[in-house]
């Protein structure tokens, strides 16, 4: 899982035009669903060893209506 600075993040879209709560709400639902996904299989994505459970191949991006608007994840 690529590990991100979170003042670096938000500096970054604070800088830009973008809507700041929806920016946030899909970077928290993507690393929610990594780390979901990572106790299921039993490790981090394109990690390998014999004790693995299971391997993730692949996602689909999913449209999700919030009050912030919709997000896209995936």
């Amino acid at each position: 899982m690529t590990r991100i600075d979170p003042l670096e993040w938000l500096r970054k879209r604070l800088e830009g035009d973008s809507d700041l709560m929806r920016e946030m709400l899909t970077a928290m639902s993507s690393m929610l669903m990594s780390a979901e996904a990572n106790a299921i299989c039993g490790g981090e994505y394109r990690e390998r060893f014999d004790e693995r459970a299971n391997s993730r191949n692949g996602y689909r991006h999913r449209r999700w209506d919030t009050r912030v608007g919709t997000i896209v994840s995936g």
